[in-house]
């Protein structure tokens, strides 16, 4: 019996064979390989945008606080140096390893690369503005200013105000004035004069201000620094300072018939001189047996001091050394009796007013005494610099608000610059470049004395 023959199967059809399916995912490799290629492109550059954008802020936060820590305590008036110390920190901190130099003016056109800096402008600010989000167009720009609002005066009301035309001071506006001069012809000292050195509390229109403010402690410090070498020093051995004679003939004021150095609302305070922190800072105490309140406003006094430095530590100084130097000087004051938890402190400028263009003028404050005016710049119980024609008119000064409403030293940074395309740099496809934007704002907490980064709310460029 013959056995039936074995047909062979059919093999399946070619389109699922191994070969066919391998065809197949190569196809779609090929349809997809273009879009992998987008969204890689894609992932790269928005990682390299998005750390550009990381390190700009990062830019300006180091910016914005440099420079109002050098604003608050050693800048005084002027924000110049605040400005050159804020964009060194800057330049130190790049973005995609490339400089943001506020002061470049490729990057700051708008400003000449000066640093938005104007010597007579209000907080030195060439212009009050804001950097254009929208283009993306390189720009970079510092705006000093004050926090003159830190909670919301209405339901909706914006917290944190900064303000461009507020002048900060820790005391803040509607405080009481205080002015601390140096102002001598020659070296301190060399010429024998008992009054080189002023200070002088002014009166508030407020009376509570006036009723309840007092100056208990002040630190001149002329070795801010501690790498100068100068220290406080007087001829008579043991003699810290010395309190002005208060002779008519040798008032320092002369305007309006002259104004005696030395003038007290109530009984003269038992002001009392020292030096600490080996030499380099002169202590004058108003209260030191807890017999008198402290200096008053409407008080003022003059006073004679010695100043060495130098190589050798024993040369004098003049006036203009110490505002040079920028002299710290260090308010402690107490309202109604509790002390306020920091001092004011603020820096001494030299400045190169000439005495030819001095005045002769008297004021009445607000408890009715009368005040000489003869500087040039109006400045109250400020003396008349000397003629000169080198600028070196032997005289600084500081002039800061003590208590009051404080507000706070603030600085605004603020730039957008243009970052190259990492995938257009490889590949030279003409892709980029793409645009970051930061800002960052920085006060000083009159407080704590601490610098810190804090959120605007609402920044004014213009009086409300």
């Amino acid at each position: 019996m013959s056995q039936p023959s074995m047909t062979p199967r059919r093999s399946r059809p070619a389109l699922f064979s191994r070969a066919s399916r391998r065809g197949v995912s190569l196809l779609w490799l090929i349809l997809a390989f273009p879009a992998l290629i987008l969204f890689l492109v894609f992932v790269v550059e928005i990682g390299n945008v998005w750390l550009a954008r990381v390190e700009l802020e990062e830019s300006m936060e180091a910016c914005s606080l440099a420079a109002v820590k050098e604003w608050s305590q050693h800048g005084g008036e002027s924000t110049l140096i605040a400005r050159q110390v804020g964009n060194q920190f800057a330049l130190a901190n790049p973005v995609r390893g490339m400089n943001v130099d506020l002061g470049n003016a490729t990057l700051n056109p708008a400003f000449d690369g000066s640093l938005n800096y104007d010597s007579v402008a209000i907080n030195g600010n060439a212009a009050c503005t804001s950097i254009d989000w929208d283009t993306f167009a390189p720009s970079g720009v510092l705006v000093f200013g004050a926090i003159t609002q830190t909670e919301a005066t209405s339901p909706g009301g914006p917290s944190v105000v900064f303000d461009a035309t507020a002048s900060p001071s820790c005391g803040g506006l509607g405080g009481v004035p205080l002015l601390v001069d140096v102002s001598a012809g020659n070296d301190l000292g060399a010429s024998g004069e008992d009054n080189e050195w002023g200070v002088s509390l002014f009166t508030s229109p407020d009376d509570s201000l006036n009723n309840g403010l007092r100056i208990n402690r002040i630190e001149i410090d002329v070795d801010p620094y501690d790498n100068s070498g100068n220290r406080f020093a007087d001829f008579t051995p043991g003699v810290a300072a010395e309190l002005s004679g208060n002779v008519p003939a040798n008032w320092k004021i002369t305007a309006g018939g002259g104004q005696p150095d030395n003038y007290f609302v109530g009984s003269s305070p038992p002001i009392v001189f020292s030096r600490i922190d080996g030499d380099t800072t002169l202590r004058i105490d108003f209260d030191p047996g807890m017999t008198y309140d402290g200096l008053a406003p409407g008080e003022r006094f003059r006073f004679s001091t010695n100043v060495l430095g130098g190589a050798s530590g024993t040369q004098e100084l003049g006036s203009d050394d110490l505002g040079t130097i920028s002299t710290e000087v260090r308010v402690y004051y107490s309202f109604e009796g509790v002390p306020a938890a920091v001092p004011v402190i603020q820096a001494m400028l030299d400045n190169t007013d000439d005495g030819g263009s001095c005045v002769d003028q008297t004021i009445t404050d607000d408890l009715g005494l009368d005040h000489g005016v003869e500087h040039p710049e109006l400045i109250p119980d400020l003396p008349c610099p000397p003629i000169v024609s080198s600028g070196a008119n032997g005289q600084s000064y500081l002039r800061t608000n003590i208590a009051g409403v404080p507000q706070h030293f603030a600085v605004r940074a603020q730039a957008s610059v243009q970052v190259s395309s990492v995938v257009g740099t490889i590949c030279g496809i003409p892709l980029g470049p793409w645009g970051v934007s930061a800002k960052s704002t920085a006060y000083y907490d009159c407080t704590t004395g601490d610098t810190k980064l804090i959120r605007v709310d609402l920044f004014q460029c213009v009086p409300p």
